[in-house]
């Protein structure tokens, strides 16, 4: 079983900055607020070792907002990413971690979930997260992307688990098209 932090995680924003940067195996070029969400996955890890469970790193950003007709749509990115935390900490574990970063970025850290059940992890936050949103008076279509990373032998730090989901999700990223494919 492992322990809760000593702080809250959800709720908690990091300062606006650029996405996190930086080797699989060092903290250079990282903003703060990225350095303390690193501590915190460090923590988890930390806590995961002592007690042999397995720990999957979700990296979760929205990619764009469009028209359900695949217009833009300006000033609900906001209101998406506030439905999107909602949805995200609705479909988590009460032992998970859900953290917002800055932007339209969050990340979870999911104790005791195994790599193989990661995948399976991924494609249904996918299908939560992703697509029609009913805000306002028209319904808005958003693309997300997700990376997953796993502890294992060849990525066993917060820096290196992090880097790897951001690598994930820049591979799962959507083409701007893709928002049209939702219509309902």
């Amino acid at each position: 079983m492992l322990h809760p932090p000593a702080q809250p995680l959800s709720g908690h924003r990091a300062p606006e900055g650029p996405p996190l940067e930086g080797s699989r195996s060092s903290l250079a070029g990282i903003e703060p607020g990225q350095a303390e969400y690193l501590s915190v996955i460090e923590r988890h890890l930390s806590q995961c070792r002592r007690y042999g469970q397995p720990l999957t790193v979700v990296s979760i950003g929205v990619e764009g907002v469009g028209t359900v007709d695949g217009g833009p749509v300006s000033g609900l990115e906001s209101a998406v990413s506030h439905e999107l935390w909602n949805r995200l900490r609705a479909r988590t574990r009460a032992k998970d971690s859900v953290v917002r970063l800055a932007g339209l970025e969050f990340g979870v850290l999911l104790p005791g979930c195994r790599p193989t059940d990661a995948r399976g992890t991924r494609q249904r936050l996918a299908a939560a997260l992703g697509g029609v949103y009913a805000l306002g008076g028209d319904p808005v279509i958003a693309r997300v992307s997700i990376g997953v990373a796993s502890l294992c032998a060849d990525i066993d730090s917060a820096a290196g688990l992090w880097a790897a989901a951001l690598e994930v999700r820049a591979e799962d990223r959507p083409p701007a098209a893709a928002a049209t494919n939702h219509r309902r």
